[in-house]
């Protein structure tokens, strides 16, 4: 029989960019409930990783905080915490609901990790875990909370540079070139944003490419007057990148559907050249987005395809990541071959 701790550590080396493993474990620690009866740390664990996958899902803030919520109930009235409830919290801190209570529960993990974990080995590690998750929350407070802008603005910087501190020390490159996409964003600094997003995909971490390239599309219509060409062409150009690369598509195939060639779509995906309105309608209807909203940031309203089945979108995120063009042409075609097999297995009526 597998242990609570099992599970848990399992939670903390989660690959964050797998939703199938996300998926798994979360049916697994479900399944082992019901089994075994009530354990508090599996709870907690289970509505931790069910955020995560929220999360990742891009199902909405609020969502995502709904989901939180047991975990931030359950530690916020604690005087103290053990090692696996610190680090179950630094994995929620940023999808806490009211700002205020962000705050507070920054300050009191500060206090936990000084007074109980200064002497682990990774504190360090775990006190710009929580200086980096405020970074996120508090620049979604500049755009979306009523707050004082002057403190927001001494809050960010003592955070990022908290968290850019350890990240040169312990040599986190994919992490600290994060922070920066994010101060940039916070600064509403278009050309910073775009040099910090380049410097981001030579890190070659997947998670925090996608993770970034998101983050600066969620805030490029709070920019105003100082959206750049540049910078909204990088958002419809990613956009559209996702989701194809969702719906499993090549991009020869979607440049076909919109009558243009695979160099000139692979130079709009990038950002490098721009869309016109009649294009992007074409590129719309081809990728199924119903919203045109949906370009500029907006979560898709329905997304079948691409999120509700959790193994068709792992099985698009597989391909997306392949290093070799002939590899995903191979994956490509064993899918499409075993699509045409199962429907070939079907009972006719």
């Amino acid at each position: 029989m597998k242990s609570s701790d099992y599970f848990v550590k399992a939670y903390l080396g989660l690959d964050y960019s797998d939703l199938k493993a996300i998926d798994d474990l979360i049916g697994s620690i479900e399944a082992h409930l019901a089994t075994h009866g009530s354990d508090t740390k599996l709870e907690l664990t289970l509505h931790a990783s069910k955020a995560r996958k929220e999360e990742e899902l891009n199902s909405g803030f609020d969502k995502v905080c709904a989901t939180a919520k047991l975990v931030v109930d359950k530690l916020k009235d604690q005087k103290d915490w053990d090692v696996f409830e610190f680090d179950i919290f630094c994995g929620v801190l940023g999808r806490i609901e009211s700002y205020e209570l962000s705050i507070a529960m920054m300050e009191k993990s500060l206090d936990i990790l000084e007074r109980n974990f200064k002497n682990l080995s990774n504190y360090e590690y775990r006190k710009a875990r929580i200086s980096g998750e405020m970074t996120w929350r508090l620049t979604r407070a500049k755009f979306h909370d009523n707050v004082d802008p002057q403190k927001l603005k001494e809050t960010f910087n003592m955070c990022f540079k908290s968290a850019m501190q350890v990240c040169e020390k312990l040599s986190l490159v994919a992490l600290r070139t994060s922070l920066l996409v994010r101060e940039a964003i916070f600064n509403e600094n278009p050309t910073k944003i775009l040099e910090c997003v380049k410097a981001m995909e030579v890190t070659r971490d997947n998670y925090w490419i996608k993770s970034s390239k998101d983050e600066v599309v969620e805030y490029v219509r709070f920019l105003g007057d100082n959206v750049t060409i540049d910078l909204h062409n990088f958002m419809l150009g990613w956009q559209t990148k996702k989701r194809r690369t969702e719906l499993g598509l090549k991009t020869v195939e979607l440049a076909n559907m919109i009558g243009t060639s695979q160099n000139i779509m692979s130079e709009m995906e990038r950002g490098a050249k721009g869309f016109g309105t009649l294009r992007l309608y074409q590129i719309a209807k081809a990728l199924k987005v119903q919203s045109m909203s949906y370009f500029y940031g907006e979560p898709l309203v329905s997304s079948a395809i691409a999120t509700l089945d959790i193994h068709a979108y792992n099985a698009a995120h597989f391909v997306s990541i392949l290093p070799e063009e002939k590899d995903k042409e191979l994956a490509i075609s064993l899918i499409k071959n075993l699509v045409d097999y199962s429907k070939d297995k079907e009972p006719q009526l």
